[in-house]
């Protein structure tokens, strides 16, 4: 084997299926520093985030992810990791009462709706995205709005 040897290098992911997707391939020498800073598209993961590069399908829920690597003498496969998507969502009373706690909520699921707060003068209408708006709730920070009565 020489200096000159050039090897096959894949980014690669696990599909919905089960099968290998490559979603690129880098033709690079022996004994080459290689960075592994190629970050993919995740339009078949949605709102998952990409956690790095693998050098097992089976590591990427539980292994360190390679931060680089030096090109071994043979063709070889990184596998992208991912973890759910986790939202941080924030109450704001704008007045109320003692605000909720900040919930971590995993992308897909449902938080745990706070208990309602009070304001005198005031009935509690729901929580929203935009003060004075009923805006649906995504993630963020969601604020009370306020009927007078």
């Amino acid at each position: 084997m020489t200096e000159r040897d050039t090897f096959t290098l894949n980014y690669m992911d696990i599909d919905s299926t089960g099968g290998d997707r490559i979603y690129k391939t880098e033709q690079v020498m022996y004994r080459e520093d290689v960075d592994l800073d190629f970050v993919p598209a995740s339009e078949e993961h949605g709102n998952d985030r990409f956690t790095g590069w693998y050098l097992s399908p089976a590591l990427t829920d539980s292994g360190e992810p390679l931060d680089a690597m030096t090109m071994p003498p043979k063709d070889i496969n990184v596998y992208a990791g991912w973890n759910v998507a986790q939202w941080s969502v924030t109450f704001d009373t704008r007045g109320g009462t003692t605000e909720p706690e900040t919930q971590t909520v995993t992308d897909g699921q449902s938080m745990a709706e706070p208990e309602s707060p009070q304001r005198d003068g005031y009935l509690f209408t729901g929580w929203f995205t935009v003060p004075d708006e009923m805006t649906s709730v995504s993630r963020g920070i969601l604020n009370s709005l306020w009927a007078n009565i």
